[in-house]
């Protein structure tokens, strides 16, 4: 099955690109390694802006816009100074940036900022990937923007959900996520599973600020015929919670 990372290599292939540089991260690695198979020479450098500056080097030398690929986040931050540069010199590039997966943008993922908000006031255009099959084609945009009229940097974001195997997506993402253990786990009524503990208060467990709020307020469990703890809330029989043993 081919790669979101093969599309783009592929896109970098047919636009004549000999040259990628970068700073290697995991969630640019699949277009690393489909460039690299591809006979695109892959350098890598010890800081984003310098990957930029050599793309714009490159620009310069051989008339064909340079590529840089970096990481999400802070990799992508770290160009900023090499991008204006390159903006006010009218030489026209690629930056390839990596970003959170497109399901966990904005909850929190591994350096997941608004990256757009950051670069699209340092380039000529800026455009978010969302589906597999547009990477190509947003790619061969991107040059063809670098290009036109008065030349400069153009970027490109290519969440990391896109860019390896369905299958490698889906291992982390769905199974490795624990969401079928978490919805059986759940009580039907809500976020909180009252544990019963005996001749204690109610150990009260759950997600979220709800969890924290009511923990003071659970009621003690009443006592049951011979003395001990009663049924816990939610659960007929006084079956301990499956959050809690």
């Amino acid at each position: 099955m081919t790669s979101g990372g093969d599309h783009i290599a592929q896109a970098l292939q047919e636009r004549g690109v000999k040259f990628l540089y970068t700073l290697c991260g995991g969630h640019i690695s699949p277009i690393l390694a489909s460039a690299k198979a591809r006979g695109i020479r892959i350098i890598d450098v010890r800081d984003e802006k310098n990957a930029v500056f050599a793309a714009d080097a490159t620009a310069r030398l051989t008339g064909v816009p340079g590529v840089a690929a970096v990481t999400a986040g802070p990799g992508v931050t770290n160009t900023l100074t090499a991008l204006k540069n390159a903006q006010l010199a009218q030489s026209p590039l690629v930056l390839l940036g990596g970003a959170a997966a497109t399901m966990l943008k904005g909850r929190g993922a591994l350096q997941d900022i608004d990256q757009m908000k950051v670069i699209e006031p340092h380039v000529k255009w800026a455009a978010s990937v969302r589906y597999v099959h547009d990477l190509g084609p947003t790619i061969k945009k991107a040059f063809e923007v670098a290009e036109r009229g008065v030349p400069g940097p153009v970027f490109v974001e290519c969440p990391i959900d896109l860019l390896y195997d369905e299958a490698v997506v889906r291992e982390w993402y769905v199974a490795s996520s624990g969401k079928k253990e978490r919805q059986e786990a759940e009580p039907p009524g809500g976020c909180l599973a009252v544990v019963p503990r005996p001749a204690r208060r109610p150990h009260v467990r759950g997600r979220g600020r709800c969890a924290t709020q009511l923990a003071d307020r659970a009621p003690r469990a009443a006592p049951g015929p011979a003395g001990g703890p009663g049924p816990a809330h939610g659960r007929e029989g006084g079956a301990p919670g499956a959050l809690g043993g």
